[in-house]
């Protein structure tokens, strides 16, 4: 049913506005939590980074160690086994010792990645992530078995000038590339970045013509390459809100370039892209990355709580099996066919073990999802 949805279909500009206008207004917030200071504020010594990377091996174990009787629950994607359920740390506890121990929590219940930026969190999110990673592996934790994934920030405003000739300013907001990787792994604390993912890429091209953005994304994917062969990342992408959806990103493109930049074997791997039962239309672009070889992962799986509460009978009555609304939207993303992790915030315990519930349960089989698609659909209408 939902493949009845063109693979060239543009989503809808309503949702596209809604998407932006949404996350607007959560950013202009002013119930913001005060920050509680915390020694790990400031970049670590290099004396206190955790050694090692994410491997296949090391994720499967994690799965079996941590998601006993889940294996449904875990797919292989980026050469990775991840848990389809992500911590999300966009929006969380301001709190050091909250949000350091709901994250050790969740990878204890399973979850195995762990996305995060340098602007998250009031600007504590990296660095809250490496104490969480630090509290698991005291417990027996692997670091080889948790996939960390963090962004780069937007490029300078010289790189973002229209620059003719020898592309100087992009080659300039490019380089800078690797200064950011290098301050990740040391707020983080660890020796490698699994993903890193280039922020909100829409936005870092804005303002610059074709030749430029070209230029900019050739020495971008050139800097990358090059971390990932010196350890400092495993693999890279981009994260995007609107981009893919509204054609300013095309994805074909994006590989092309890799591939001039490193052949076949470039570790242009995975994007981040917002879905959830608001965004079906978006199904169109997981098919084609999935046909790109891209792991997809879906921000806003929630909506930062929109879908929460409220949902359509109709949809409702096809997962009445779940509590709530919030965990009905999640077992829906979860079982995207293509979506290999569904993103999504973990700052309430008891949300925290709610959702981790879902790990225990099956996905909707093809027919259910697709029923559930046709819904909103109609519901659209």
């Amino acid at each position: 049913m939902f493949r009845k949805i063109s693979s060239g279909e543009v989503v809808d500009r309503r949702e596209i506005e809604f998407v932006k206008q949404r996350f607007l207004t959560l950013s202009n917030a002013t119930d913001v939590k005060p920050i509680r200071p915390h020694k790990a504020t400031l970049p670590r010594d290099k004396s206190d980074i955790i050694d090692g990377f994410a491997t296949l091996e090391g994720t499967a174990r994690h799965a079996s160690l941590y998601g006993a009787g889940s294996s449904e629950f875990y797919a292989e994607a980026g050469g990775l086994l991840l848990s389809k359920l992500g911590v999300g740390t966009s929006i969380g506890s301001a709190v050091q010792e909250d949000y350091v121990e709901n994250v050790a929590f969740c990878l204890r219940g399973g979850l195995n990645v762990i996305d995060t930026a340098p602007n998250y969190g009031s600007n504590f999110s990296e660095s809250f992530v490496g104490d969480a990673l630090r509290s698991f592996i005291s417990q027996g934790g692997d670091r080889s078995g948790v996939v960390v994934i963090t962004k780069s920030r937007s490029p300078s405003h010289e790189a973002k000038l229209s620059h003719v000739g020898n592309g100087t300013s992009e080659r300039r907001g490019a380089d800078s590339l690797r200064s950011q990787i290098d301050e990740s792994r040391l707020r983080i604390g660890v020796s490698t970045i699994d993903v890193l993912l280039l922020h909100n890429l829409e936005c870092q091209l804005s303002g610059m013509n074709g030749a430029n953005s070209e230029r900019y994304l050739v020495s971008a994917f050139t800097v990358l390459e090059k971390a990932a062969s010196e350890g400092a990342i495993g693999q890279y992408g981009f994260s995007t809100w609107s981009g893919l959806y509204d054609n300013t990103l095309r994805l074909k493109t994006l590989v092309d370039l890799a591939r001039s930049v490193a052949g076949e074997g470039h570790r242009l791997k995975f994007i981040e892209i917002p879905f959830n039962m608001g965004l079906v239309h978006g199904l169109p672009v997981i098919f084609e990355a999935n046909d790109l070889n891209f792991a997809v992962l879906g921000s806003a799986s929630l909506m930062q709580g929109a879908l929460s509460d409220g949902l359509p009978l109709p949809v409702r009555d096809r997962m009445s099996s779940l509590a709530t609304d919030a965990l009905r939207a999640l077992q829906f993303v979860r079982s995207t066919p293509g979506l290999a992790v569904a993103l999504v915030g973990m700052s309430v315990r008891r949300h925290i073990i709610e959702n981790l519930s879902l790990s225990n349960r099956r996905a909707l089989d093809t027919e259910a999802y697709n029923e559930i698609v046709s819904a909103i659909l109609d519901g659209a209408k």
